[in-house]
């Protein structure tokens, strides 16, 4: 931590697709833009250590998620610390 903020472990997130996302509910990339606000408050209320250890299950963010729609092959870069998970797939 550097005054107060969180520094990250690396200073780009890349991913490959390897399978299509045609649509949302396929497993996609997910991403909260905006989101990274809210987790700057939460981490400067609690601290990097406690804010660490409240991150399971996921922090509230108040934003609506997107989830990208890439073809395999495509490559997404992301800051690292921009809110993101895997998205819910509905496929069986």
């Amino acid at each position: 931590s550097e005054n107060g903020k969180i520094m990250p472990k690396f200073t780009v997130l890349v991913g490959i697709v390897l399978s299509p996302w045609p649509a949302p509910l396929c497993g996609n990339f997910t991403v909260f833009p905006g989101g990274h606000h809210h987790l700057h408050k939460q981490v400067k209320s609690l601290g990097e250590e406690k804010f660490l250890a409240t991150m399971r299950p996921r922090p509230r963010m108040n934003v609506d998620p997107v989830q990208i729609i890439a073809q395999p092959g495509d490559v997404i870069i992301a800051h690292p610390l921009l809110p993101h998970s895997a998205g819910m797939c509905s496929e069986t």
